[in-house]
């Protein structure tokens, strides 16, 4: 593995993280993301109703809760 994939990283640690990243992307059958979790945090409370925009890049998304 660290001979094969050497060029993914310049510590054993890492060449095994990408390794491990992709056996669990293709088993899973979900792709991989590489937006950081900071971005995902700030979406989740967007979802559940605890922030009422989220900002990412230039792109600013709001979420206004209507009354059943």
């Amino acid at each position: 593995m660290l001979d094969n994939f050497g060029d993914k990283g310049n510590e054993d640690w890492e060449i095994y993280a990408h390794c491990l990243r992709e056996a669990m992307s293709k088993a899973s059958h979900l792709g991989i993301s590489d937006q950081p979790l900071k971005s995902k945090l700030a979406y989740e409370k967007l979802m559940k109703g605890s922030a009422k925009e989220l900002v990412i890049g230039d792109n600013t998304y709001s979420f206004e809760k209507t009354q059943d």
